[in-house]
């Protein structure tokens, strides 16, 4: 009987250590998975709230140059822009959220829009 008993502590102390074990693996792996799952299920801007991201972080890409924007060069760069981002800015209705747009609104400078992205 002894023996059994033994036995059956060994067994619930294995038992324990592999949940805990389980639970530390858990754990890390919801911290590191965490903000990414987070960001994939929150909501996401519109395509036309996108574009006005879009133009916008371009607007104050021309304002790093000249405090008095230069219409015809905004124009060009905007259009440019809107050519080259392609698949990239197609992402941006699946993987910006809207805190993040939120935060790009109130962007002074295109050093602080693009850290509200990371």
């Amino acid at each position: 009987m002894s023996s059994e008993t033994d036995d059956s502590g060994d067994t619930r102390r294995a038992r324990n250590e592999l949940l805990g074990a389980l639970a530390i693996v858990a754990g890390t792996a919801a911290l590191a998975l965490g903000p990414g799952l987070a960001a994939r299920f929150s909501p996401h801007p519109s395509k036309a709230e996108c574009e006005a991201l879009l133009t916008r972080y371009v607007e104050l890409k021309e304002r790093a140059v000249s405090e008095k924007m230069n219409r015809k060069s905004y124009a060009a760069a905007l259009d440019s822009a809107r050519r080259t981002t392609g698949p990239a800015f197609a992402g941006c209705t699946s993987e910006v959220t809207m805190d993040e747009a939120a935060c790009t609104r109130r962007a002074n400078n295109a050093d602080e829009f693009e850290r509200c992205l990371r």
